[in-house]
């Protein structure tokens, strides 16, 4: 075979060199196939579970493109006051949810990309463990640098820690693994870490604490779970028990010195639940509305006025007692929205009041109904500003 060199190239230096990546890569390639014959498949099954989740929730409002914290919120995204509150699973299902499918798609490449190198290496059940662990550790640092307002979800701090396993593995596995092995899956893991701290700095939910802490807790996980690739088997039971000790020593250590947010988010779901609640009978409301228009020369005066006050002011009287008897903290992301609600059903049950009573003879009553109606106009924009993402 005729080799071309570029001019001033050392024409004895690099066939020398190229032998010994390939002897490596051929040492390599044995211990692989006799110490480490278990082909990797816990990688896949992990891309195909955030690929359903993210599917999963986009029918639900979980946005297509762009994406909507407020329904992974409710789904298992991380968040400080909700953790505070007692809902620790967050810490992992925030791994499986993704912002976006361009948040997805670079996620997913480069858990392809090192999942299968690292689950050769490790072992499965090592690999979950890490996998798993780094997730876990990487979503305690997001919920200690930011207790309150970030929601945070993605698979980049588990992805992190893979690459910090790869790392140990190579630190205690130096001789018996190529660095040319490993170049490949450094490019690809500085470019994934490149993209990730560019995108926690623009994007909202994504959060380079959770980087860090993935990193630092899979590199960690990693160099416990360690086997000799010169020896067959990967890390047994004993190994396995250390390495998962070593979370819960994590949680154990961090959980009690998280910092106290402001307001705790299980407090606020009646909350959110009522002004969710309020806003479905406004939409069916609407139509009640529309439809009693359309039917209203058909109805007598009398007939209409009672179709208004039993069809319209009373539920509009119920969704108003509905929202009321809550006090949240003025911090909480649902404070702003429920007064912009209770304003506004406010106005419409004095609209349907005045209207009614207008329908009686009453025209001052009516020209009141003429000026509420345009306060509903700042008032719903009110409630469009409160459901804005911060």
């Amino acid at each position: 075979m005729q080799i071309v060199r570029g001019p001033g190239e050392d024409p004895g230096q690099e066939p020398g060199k190229e032998a010994a990546e390939a002897a490596d890569m051929q040492a390599f390639a044995w211990l692989l196939y006799h110490n480490r014959p278990e082909l990797p498949v816990i990688f896949k099954w992990l891309v195909g579970i955030n690929v359903v989740a993210f599917a999963a929730l986009v029918p639900l409002g979980g946005g297509f493109i762009e994406a909507n914290s407020s329904v992974h919120l409710a789904w298992g995204a991380n968040f400080g006051p909700a953790i505070a509150g007692g809902q620790y699973w967050r810490l992992i299902t925030a791994a499986f949810l993704h912002f976006g499918l361009i948040h997805l798609a670079f996620n997913m490449m480069a858990l392809w990309s090192l999942g299968g190198l690292a689950e050769r290496l490790y072992g499965r059940w090592p690999f979950l463990v890490i996998y798993l662990g780094a997730a876990l550790i990487g979503s305690l640092a997001s919920v200690y640098f930011s207790p309150d307002r970030t929601v945070s979800a993605g698979a980049s701090g588990a992805i992190f820690g893979l690459g910090g396993a790869l790392a140990s593995f190579w630190l205690r596995n130096g001789k018996a693994v190529p660095l040319s092995v490993l170049r490949g899956q450094w490019v690809n893991l500085a470019l994934f870490i490149g993209f990730s701290v560019y995108m926690g700095i623009t994007a909202t939910g994504i959060d380079n604490a959770a980087h860090g802490g993935g990193f630092v807790g899979g590199a960690l996980l990693g160099y416990l779970l360690t086997t000799p690739l010169q020896r067959p088997g990967c890390a047994g039971p004993r190994q396995l028990g250390l390495g998962v000790a070593a979370i819960v020593l994590a949680l154990a250590v961090i959980l009690p010195i998280l910092p106290e947010p402001a307001y705790r988010y299980p407090a606020e779901q009646p909350i959110a639940d009522a002004i969710d609640s309020a806003f479905r009978e406004d939409a069916r409301l609407a139509d009640v509305s529309k439809k009693l228009n359309e039917e209203r020369t058909k109805l007598t005066p009398q007939a209409y006025r009672q179709r208004i006050e039993s069809e319209l002011l009373e539920p509009w009287r119920e969704v108003a007692r509905s929202l009321n008897g809550y006090d949240p903290r003025p911090e909480s992301r649902l404070a702003e929205r429920l007064l912009a609600a209770q304003h506004y059903a406010g106005l419409r049950v004095k609209l349907y009041e005045s209207y009614a009573a207008g329908l009686r003879g009453d025209r001052a009553r009516l020209r009141e109904a003429e000026a509420i109606a345009e306060q509903l106009k700042p008032a719903i924009a009110a409630i469009k500003r409160s459901l804005e993402p911060r």
